[in-house]
């Protein structure tokens, strides 16, 4: 027999327009949902927006209990990695949980970059416009504001510093996910870096542009697949990441490049802060460059500990992520770390 976890409602807002198309308030078949016993264990997530201009984002949170994909947090880090100005706050608070948006628990955000709409991850590094002329409607199908950069040239590159620096954001993005409070959403194939060719309305598309590629998948084993692998295992073993609840001041502090208080101005493309559970003597330091260069950035002291260096996105393989069991061999001691621009670093801190 099947069970079924849950559903996902595509375009959930008509779920609450009246038989004019308005927005109400409430549904009466969403409150029957919320109270029939039948569904205790079930879970409902909401695309919290559809085709008619609706953007209810918290609504089915708050009201019902559902979880909603959470598209501020796609459009504020999107927009923050790849280095646009007035992104840190809102970095910093898809980070914290979106409490602005959900209130009670950040369970109800499903974090997500990409999804079946839009661009896959190797696109959105890829492409700065969409390329959707094999869905036969002239290109005029798919949304044009994809938030995404092509990191200086459009489509595939022979370019080596043009791919590393799409490996990057393409890893910068994953860590985002990684170690923001709330449900983290990977779309199929991103785990390898699929590409659809920029089509960002692949829909009507029965082939390769939608289809796994296990051969793809194979030949990436040891480059952003492992990466992937090895930040959804350091999430999964560390309960400062994936706690239920909204981080406070005890869990987490932010930081400046400097050290010192965070630069919050519109001009700000860095962001980090250190997260604590000193009950258990837990200490993890996170750092997103997403300036156009290099930054020596002061980690902060973590009560007589040495900084371990988990992940720096900005390293190849297998240096861009160094597993946890057994620990890390490379170390750093309190003073600086040398982040190239457009990079993340993960340390941690051990006894």
């Amino acid at each position: 027999m099947m069970h079924v976890d849950g559903f996902r409602f595509d375009e959930a807002p008509i779920l609450l327009r009246t038989e004019t198309g308005a927005l109400a308030e409430g549904s009466s078949l969403l409150q029957a949902m919320a109270e029939d016993l039948t569904f205790n264990h079930t879970t409902f997530i909401a695309e919290s927006w559809d085709a008619g201009g609706a953007f209810t984002l918290g609504t089915f949170a708050r009201q019902y209990g559902w979880s909603e994909w959470n598209g501020r947090f796609r459009d504020s880090v999107r927009s923050f990695v790849k280095g646009t100005d007035g992104f840190a706050g809102d970095m910093a608070r898809c980070i914290a949980g979106s409490s602005e948006v959900y209130r009670t628990s950040p369970r109800h955000s499903i974090n997500f970059v990409t999804c079946h709409d839009g661009f896959s991850l190797r696109d959105l590094v890829s492409y700065n416009t969409k390329n959707n002329l094999a869905n036969g409607e002239a290109n005029r199908d798919g949304i044009d504001d994809n938030c995404s950069w092509n990191c200086g040239s459009e489509g595939p590159t022979t370019d080596p510093e043009i791919d590393r620096l799409r490996q990057r954001q393409m890893r910068n993005f994953v860590v985002a996910l990684t170690v923001s409070r709330g449900t983290p959403m990977l779309l199929m194939g991103d785990e390898y870096g699929h590409t659809k060719g920029g089509n960002n309305n692949a829909w009507c598309q029965d082939g390769l542009l939608n289809y796994f590629d296990w051969d793809a998948a194979e030949e990436d084993r040891d480059g952003l697949a492992r990466f992937v692998s090895l930040c959804l295992q350091f999430r999964a073993d560390h309960t400062l990441l994936c706690a239920e609840r909204f981080v406070n001041e005890k869990d987490i502090e932010w930081h400046g490049a400097d050290g010192g208080a965070p630069d919050w101005s519109r001009s700000s493309r860095f962001v980090a802060f250190t997260l604590k559970d000193t009950a258990r003597s837990e200490f993890l330091y996170v750092a997103f460059n997403a300036r156009w260069e290099p930054a020596d950035v002061r980690v902060p002291r973590a009560d007589s500990c040495v900084w371990l260096r988990v992940a720096d996105t900005a390293l190849p393989p297998p240096h861009d992520f160094v597993p946890y069991n057994p620990p890390p061999a490379a170390l750093t001691a309190s003073g600086t770390y040398h982040m190239p621009d457009h990079s993340t670093v993960i340390l941690c801190a051990a006894m």
